[in-house]
């Protein structure tokens, strides 16, 4: 029960780092597809927020009223 022959801890090392690097690299690689994914870098919510904004920001401008008012004269023409 004492120390262990040389050999033995040799052998328990390199399978330590083999199961270290195994367990490493297949969270390297799930990150690599993680970070490849369009639809991680994409958040829909903010889109819509934005282009609610876009849309607002041209209703409240004196252009975007102007080209309401053209449209409805247009439109009732």
């Amino acid at each position: 029960m004492g120390t262990m022959p040389a050999f033995r801890t040799l052998a328990q090392r390199m399978i330590d780092y083999l199961a270290l690097t195994i367990g490493h690299g297949l969270l390297a690689l799930a990150f690599w597809h993680l970070f490849l994914r369009d639809s991680v870098d994409r958040d829909p919510l903010l889109d819509e927020i934005r282009q609610a904004e876009a849309d607002n920001r041209k209703r409240t401008s004196n252009a975007g009223r102007n080209a309401a008012r053209r449209a409805d004269v247009d439109g009732a023409a």
